[in-house]
């Protein structure tokens, strides 16, 4: 069968848009981009205020349509507006043949086939996708959500986020890293961690710190694959929520080394080393750190001024010598006086060479013995 996603709303609802259609396509079943082709059409909407509710209605009504002019047999409604309203929309809108709420994403292969039942109102909420649940992506390659939590136990006169989606619930640490890798794997460079209240992530599961932990397990899976540059936001999102943590300093000055950014890891690694004098890797990482930012400023200095003092000379009789003034390979004028060499030539007598010149011997230079 051909079914077709139209999802609307927050990137939560995207991401149960992804898990439907990845279970979909698991099923055996294909995905459509073209509504008129669709032989079947969800619709995942948003209730959060009116305008998305207006939209979440007037979508519905434009696929009705399909029903009617295209090859759509099926329409399947999901999402916010099906769980603040349970049964209005079927019974107002006789085109839907069936409805589902944010908690019973899993039922949609039935509903889709035409086998499912309908739940009770306020039934499901305690659904959250782990690692090993079916995913297709609808974001660009390089891109990526990952859900680290659902719902809400703040009963905030002015937000239904309880009445929608259910109270809290996290997932655990060895899923959320476990399905980042698998993303990664895929090639994605950009993690965006997203939840109703991201900021109480691990609470229920009795974890302190919990989201600047995800952020420092992500950081460090990626530093270790090589993405160093991809490391570095998650890094620096853990160290601001734990600024004295001193292996996040460590990880964030490695992961600006790696980078080749000198200037921004020896703060991070100084930190670090400070609080282990006895780390031996540190110091190592922090001398390595100033060895490139000095390479990298005399570059700077030199490629500002050529002839600057940071310009490199050549040794005393290298191949490269540059020509000394007064001409190529002669004894400069104005200085003969003071040579050793010019010394023996007036004297008859050795130079500090130990040559010697014959006052009568046309001038020829021999090896001289010592008497």
């Amino acid at each position: 069968m051909k079914i077709g996603f139209i999802s609307l709303g927050c990137p939560k609802n995207l991401v149960d848009s992804e898990v439907m259609m990845g279970l979909l396509e698991q099923r055996g079943h294909e995905l459509t981009s073209e509504a008129k082709d669709a032989e079947a059409l969800v619709v995942n909407t948003c209730s959060f205020i009116e305008t998305a509710k207006q939209e979440s209605i007037d979508t519905i009504l434009e696929a009705c349509e399909y029903k009617r002019t295209g090859n759509a047999r099926r329409l399947v409604v999901a999402g916010c507006l099906v769980e603040r309203y349970r049964r209005e929309p079927q019974a107002e809108i006789p085109e839907i043949d069936a409805v589902l709420g944010t908690g019973e994403i899993e039922s949609i292969i039935d509903h889709c086939e035409g086998t499912g039942a309908v739940a009770p109102a306020g039934s499901g909420h305690d659904y959250l996708y782990h690692d090993l649940t079916p995913r297709r992506r609808a974001t660009p390659r390089h891109f990526a959500y990952v859900k680290i939590n659902e719902g809400c136990d703040h009963p905030c006169s002015f937000c239904i986020i309880p009445q929608l989606r259910g109270g809290f619930r996290s997932r655990h640490f060895e899923s959320i890293i476990s399905e980042a890798r698998r993303l990664f794997g895929e090639g994605v460079r950009e993690l965006t961690l997203i939840g109703q209240d991201t900021t109480a992530y691990g609470e229920d599961l009795g974890v302190r710190n919990g989201l600047p932990g995800a952020h420092e397990l992500l950081g460090y899976d990626l530093l270790e694959v090589g993405r160093a540059e991809d490391a570095i936001p998650h890094l620096q999102t853990a160290l601001q929520e734990q600024p004295a943590n001193e292996q996040v300093e460590a990880w964030l000055g490695r992961a600006y080394l790696s980078a080749g950014r000198p200037r921004d890891a020896v703060p991070h690694l100084e930190s670090a080393a400070s609080a282990a004098p006895s780390n031996t890797q540190l110091l190592y990482l922090l001398a390595k750190a100033y060895a490139q930012l000095a390479a990298r400023t005399q570059a700077q200095l030199l490629a500002a001024d050529p002839d600057s003092v940071y310009a490199p000379r050549c040794r005393r009789g290298s191949r490269g010598k540059r020509p000394r003034r007064g001409g190529s390979g002669r004894v400069p004028q104005g200085i003969g006086s003071r040579s050793g060499l010019a010394r023996g030539v007036a004297s008859g007598g050795r130079s500090r060479a130990g040559q010697r010149r014959d006052a009568g011997s046309g001038g020829g230079v021999r090896a001289g013995a010592r008497t």
